[in-house]
């Protein structure tokens, strides 16, 4: 059977039939294998280059293919996303949880993540000492189907470091509200993704590598790079014209953002639908949205605009 280019891997057997004769009948055209070839969904995993101002839209094709060569192997396809981001094709399973566990091409510093289709739900699991690996909390839920785990951050005097949350992504449709390790059970909480701030021009829903807006000074609003304030200059938000940095937590913008966020997980609306459930300048208080099992203040705030850090106080979570 030709099965065209690729390795054999890709295929995988789904039925045998036989017909019912003799064994002296038997031929090769009787013993029919249907097979089907292997979606590519199934290996696909997204890298992410972590160096703040960088992404591989930089690249080129051939310093990006020796890179993949090198770091993960002969892949099937790479795609530089709109986002910066490199989308990469794996030929095997195998080769995949290796492209996973990468934590470097080219000498750079990645980030790499399986692409899940949308039926998932991510939530939260607090109070796991920080000796226990997130792979044995992954291994040892028993109740549900997990993949994946990531151990959270927390700031504890002014310096970054892990907490005792682990972020979870369930293979579920809808969030399970406990989870069973041994003989213990966690309350899973709602996860909300902090508000993505574009580090260009400001603005929130988009990213630098593919914003189309005036660059813009996060301290004084100027049209400059952060850092390259005139002397004297004070300190102002674009967004909302306060007296603070864009960056600023409390910024009536950021709180209306923080809404979308959570409007867009609790009732599982698109984002431009829900930022037309938050008006303009209307800061809508947490505890007035609910999504009929739990207020969504029970929910894990994200105050960083990466998502796999979450800042809480520390009488939260010790």
């Amino acid at each position: 059977m030709d099965v065209g280019r690729g390795s054999l891997d890709e295929w995988k057997v789904i039925n045998r039939k036989t017909k019912d004769r003799d064994e002296s009948d038997y031929s090769d055209i009787d013993k029919e294998i249907k097979t089907v070839k292997r979606s590519e969904d199934e290996f696909k995993v997204f890298i992410k280059l972590l160096q703040e101002g960088t992404t591989f839209n930089e690249w080129s094709p051939i310093q990006l293919t020796k890179s993949l060569h090198k770091d993960i192997g002969e892949v099937r396809s790479a795609k530089q996303l709109r986002n910066g981001s490199l989308l990469v094709i794996c030929k095997s399973d195998e080769q995949q949880q290796k492209a996973i566990k990468t934590n470097k091409l080219n000498g750079q510093r990645v980030k790499c993540s399986m692409a899940y289709d949308k039926n998932f739900v991510r939530g939260v699991i607090s109070g796991i000492p920080l000796s226990e690996s997130v792979d044995s909390v992954k291994e040892g839920i028993q109740n549900v189907k997990v993949r994946e785990a990531k151990r959270l951050k927390t700031r504890r005097n002014g310096v970054i470091c892990d907490s005792l949350s682990v972020l979870l992504t369930f293979d579920e449709a809808k969030l399970p509200g406990k989870v069973l390790i041994g003989y213990m059970s966690y309350d899973v909480k709602v996860y909300i993704p902090p508000p993505l701030r574009c580090f260009k021009c400001q603005r929130y829903g988009h990213v630098a590598a593919i914003c189309k807006g005036k660059q813009r000074c996060s301290k004084c609003s100027g049209e400059h790079e952060y850092g390259k304030c005139e002397e004297g200059a004070k300190l102002k938000c674009c967004n909302c014209g306060g007296e603070h940095s864009a960056a600023y937590g409390g910024c009536e913008a950021n709180k209306r953002m923080q809404e979308v966020q959570r409007i867009k997980v609790v009732q599982g609306v698109s984002y431009a639908e829900a930022t037309k459930k938050v008006p303009r300048g209307v800061g809508v208080p947490v505890e007035t949205i609910k999504d009929g099992t739990k207020d969504v203040k029970e929910c894990v705030k994200c105050d960083q605009l990466k998502e796999d850090t979450l800042i809480v106080s520390k009488d939260k979570w010790r």
